[in-house]
């Protein structure tokens, strides 16, 4: 797991939800949360959240893009 600064948020967690981050490919959503001191299933709840947010964008922006690379080929 990558140091996200401060640990104290990390050490007040339980053993089990302190397994879960270290076994998470990409726990960064939520970290921010816990950080802010929310309990670890608010954090969990809200980086769902801006991860299916940010996965909605990423998809809207890719098919955008391929898009315009159609219109581009036509020209």
């Amino acid at each position: 797991m990558e140091n996200y600064g401060g640990k104290r948020w990390f050490i007040n967690l339980q053993e089990y939800d302190k397994l879960y981050l270290i076994e998470h490919p990409d726990p960064s959503h939520m970290i921010v949360y816990l950080k802010r001191g929310l309990n670890f299933n608010d954090s969990l709840r809200k980086g769902y959240i801006d991860a299916m947010r940010e996965e909605d964008e990423l998809v809207k922006n890719t098919l955008t893009a391929k898009d315009n690379l159609k219109s581009n080929v036509l020209l």
